[in-house]
């Protein structure tokens, strides 16, 4: 059965479903400005505002028109048969047999991402970790060519260092949605913990929310850490000959998340508690 490998969710949502939504916001906004009552002395500003936001939306709905016509619904995806590659974006398409596929190079990062350009006498394309799986696409590829004795037209270590960042860019994105909530919950509890304590310890609203939004970037610690151990893992645990990296582990991500969680919130607490202190004996 042919195996497709597509772009990312989120790549599609900045594509264009994103500027879409905003687009229609900005489109409501306008018509809100227009149509409700405004003041006698102020009808140029109602009108400003309607104007700034009706090229809004006209800037996001083009956008994301331009981000759908040229990317379609699932953006540039590949496609592996039994005899070859075909790389698709829209309506262009390209070839590459796996007999007729000279070399697969081992490309610069660009903005964090890895990627591999599979070059034929007569095409190429890259292939970036922003395709998901595309970890097993490279596992599938190497196959392919292994089964035809074609070891010697790719790298095998730098083809590994691909397949590293692919599963670490896989791994990391399937915890982002199972993580949504608790991130948030917490989030939200240390916001409110921190405008709290500022403003009893005389901060005033303004020191409340500047401590609401430095405890809401605490929140992220715990998550960034276990993102950051998980990637230490597949780079200690890849295995070259093998050709492998490891596979998720929720448990032991479970007992990471804890631990990082218990120490943030322990420096959290000294933070806050040192702050007080100071508070009460300056006051």
């Amino acid at each position: 059965m042919p195996q497709t490998y597509r772009y990312r969710k989120h790549v599609r949502w900045v594509l264009y479903k994103l500027p879409f939504a905003a687009g229609l916001l900005f489109a409501f906004k306008a018509v809100l400005l227009v149509s409700l009552p405004v003041s006698p002395n102020a009808p140029s500003d109602a009108l400003m505002g309607a104007i700034i936001y009706a090229a809004g939306a006209f800037v996001m709905l083009i956008y994301a028109a331009i981000g759908y016509f040229r990317y379609g619904y699932e953006g540039s995806c590949f496609t592996l048969y039994e005899n070859e590659l075909v790389w698709t974006n829209g309506e262009d398409f390209k070839y590459l047999r796996y007999n007729d596929i000279d070399r697969i190079d081992s490309q610069r990062k660009r903005l964090g991402r890895s990627r591999v350009r599979i070059i034929t006498s007569d095409n190429a394309v890259q292939l970036s970790t922003i395709i998901e799986n595309a970890g097993e696409l490279i596992l599938d590829l190497k196959r392919e060519l292994d089964k035809r004795g074609l070891q010697h037209r790719y790298d095998q270590e730098e083809l590994l260092s691909f397949l590293k960042d692919a599963a670490i860019f896989d791994q990391n994105w399937e915890r982002l949605p199972e993580n949504f909530l608790r991130f948030m919950a917490l989030a939200i509890l240390w916001s409110l913990t921190g405008f709290v304590v500022a403003v009893t310890a005389g901060g005033g609203t303004a020191g409340g929310i500047i401590a609401a939004v430095i405890s809401f970037f605490f929140a992220l610690v715990p998550q960034y850490v276990t993102d950051r151990d998980c990637t230490r893992r597949i780079s200690y645990e890849a295995n070259l000959d093998e050709f492998t990296c490891p596979a998720r582990d929720k448990e032991w991500e479970k007992r990471t998340f804890k631990k990082a969680l218990l120490l943030t919130a322990l420096i959290y607490a000294c933070i806050y508690a040192a702050l007080i202190l100071a508070a009460h004996t300056l006051g």
